[in-house]
């Protein structure tokens, strides 16, 4: 079904919230002729994986709420964007992580983190996280990451967070059930 692109987003207050909902939903459709449509009439550059030779890549607009008083992206935040580009991961995959969490009945408790601060994400700046996931063996999953700065590319922070698969009934590890370990090989060979 083709979309129909607005030509712009007038200002809130005369849209009304019906009307906000709606192009907000337009705007965060996955397929390829609708993400054309939208950076051409809006001139939004796509917040689906962008392509990347070495990890995939994410970009995120920051807002008000992510901030501190000082107008700093508050330091959890940066392993938020890092969570939500592992979700991107499983979209791009034409899969959704939480479903095949249930079917498998399994969670990815995370199991460390570490981040190392460049400089910091001012308020209602965009960002891309660059997610490089692997497989170490049968039970863990380690997602490498950098976010940097989506205008000029200069880093901000780079880190690592470690998974574990876990039976979701008795919290013990296990291996990684094929499909999600499908999901994480076929992003590491993008």
């Amino acid at each position: 079904m083709p979309c129909s692109a607005p030509n712009e987003i007038d200002d809130v207050g005369a849209l009304g919230l019906q009307s906000i909902v709606q192009q907000v939903k337009w705007i965060f459709r996955p397929s390829e002729i609708c993400r054309d449509i939208r950076e051409e009439h809006l001139h939004v550059p796509s917040l689906a994986v962008l392509e990347s030779r070495v990890m995939l890549e994410v970009r995120f607009q920051t807002y008000w709420s992510d901030a501190d008083p000082a107008g700093i992206v508050f330091f959890p935040h940066f392993f938020r964007f890092v969570e939500q580009a592992e979700e991107e991961m499983f979209r791009a995959a034409g899969e959704i992580r939480q479903t095949l969490l249930e079917r498998y009945q399994v969670w990815l408790p995370r199991v460390e983190a570490f981040s190392r601060f460049s400089r910091p994400i001012r308020c209602g700046a965009a960002i891309r996280v660059r997610l490089n996931p692997e497989i170490k063996g049968d039970k863990t999953i380690r997602y490498d990451f950098e976010i940097v700065d989506d205008e000029s590319s200069d880093p901000l922070a780079a880190g690592y967070i470690t998974v574990v698969c876990v039976d979701a009934e008795r919290f013990k590890s296990t291996a990684i059930p094929p499909a999600i370990r499908s999901v994480i090989l076929n992003a590491q060979s993008q």
